[in-house]
């Protein structure tokens, strides 16, 4: 495969750009704890593992049921249009930047 049709392919994949984003996360997700353990700021008090825990599983169970629902209505969104108007609606899709950093932002969140 030649460099343009890697860059077509990573341009109309809708998996390539939010994997980055979950691998950010995961590097973060391993580095945090240890910027954290370097810090010389003490938490709030009142606050320990279980609220921390606490707050991201409430924030991880909001993010992947909101990614699911957002999802979910604009591949509806788009199948209707698809068959209304042009199935290159559903190439503009696959091709929106603003649709794959989303799907990607939510995604990490959740991770």
């Amino acid at each position: 495969m030649d460099g343009s049709t890697l860059r077509t392919r990573y341009r109309q994949s809708l998996i390539a750009l939010p994997v980055l984003y979950l691998a950010a996360a995961c590097l973060l997700g391993v580095l945090m704890p240890e910027l954290d353990a370097r810090r010389s700021v003490d938490a709030a008090p009142g606050t320990g593992i279980g609220t921390a825990r606490d707050l991201l599983g409430a924030t991880a169970t909001g993010m992947i049921a909101f990614t699911g629902f957002v999802v979910a209505g604009v591949l509806v969104v788009v199948q209707f249009a698809a068959g209304q108007y042009s199935p290159r609606l559903v190439l503009w899709f696959r091709r929106d930047a603003l649709m794959k950093h989303a799907i990607g932002c939510f995604l990490a969140s959740f991770a």
